[in-house]
């Protein structure tokens, strides 16, 4: 059986909490509360505060981030170019390329971010404009993912040999609804974070919610599929009717 939504799908997960999470802190590098209102005596001029966290250390989160993309961009890559996958073939599409353009995206950003100087708050100045186009498209991507999903009923159900997740064999509809849910509030995510350049405020913190919890969510399932998966394989293997 061909697929790797066991490790693809954590580090996909971690890498939407983490994007969520870098863009609250540029959001609060550019406030002016980050600005100690108390002046320096000896240089007469405000002090400035290091955010909730210690020092952004850009390299720091360049390591991490690459680190992600160097995992998923491979495993997506190889995911999206076999065909057909042999446990359910439009997952092909529908999870591995997506993955591999994420993985891609994280390994620009990682360079980026390597090269960065200072903090976040310079971001604000800078014309994000080609970032925004490709995020904006991989959104629409994966709202379309979620439609096909929900239409066509891709995912279905677990296998009733699977422990914990198979208990819900006979009602697809349910895990379904949930890969929807998960692709929509990803994509939503994709598509307000740029927009809120435009617009700042509301769309900003919710494009970081939409992310943190589908990723969060996403990266718990996935974690929990090491567990369920193993068992799925003992029990086709050895016989075997571990149900929990």
């Amino acid at each position: 059986m061909i697929l790797y939504n066991t490790s693809m799908g954590v580090v996909a997960g971690l890498a939407l909490i983490l994007v969520s999470l870098l863009l609250r802190r540029a959001a609060a590098a550019a406030l002016p509360a980050f600005r100690n209102p108390d002046p320096d005596p000896a240089q007469d001029r405000p002090v400035a505060v290091a955010p909730a966290g210690g020092t952004f250390d850009p390299r720091l989160w360049a390591v991490v981030l690459g680190a992600l993309g160097l995992v998923l961009a491979p495993l997506g890559a190889l995911m999206a170019t076999t065909w057909p996958l042999t446990v359910n073939p439009p997952l092909n599409f529908i999870f591995g390329e997506p993955c591999l353009i994420l993985g891609v995206l994280l390994l620009a950003a990682a360079v980026y971010l390597w090269h960065l100087r200072g903090d976040l708050a310079g971001l604000q100045q800078v014309d994000l404009t080609p970032v925004a186009v490709v995020v904006i498209g991989l959104g629409g991507v994966l709202i379309a993912c979620a439609a096909a999903i929900a239409r066509f009923e891709i995912v279905g159900g677990a296998p009733a040999a699977e422990p914990v997740t198979g208990l819900l064999n006979g009602y697809p509809l349910v895990e379904n609804t949930f890969f929807v849910l998960l692709y929509l509030a990803a994509g939503l995510g994709a598509i307000l974070a740029p927009l809120s350049r435009l617009r700042p405020g509301w769309l900003l913190t919710a494009a970081r919610w939409l992310w943190f919890g589908s990723g969060l969510v996403f990266a718990l399932f996935s974690i929990l599929n090491y567990y369920t998966h193993a068992g799925l394989d003992i029990n086709l293997r050895l016989g075997t009717e571990y149900r929990i």
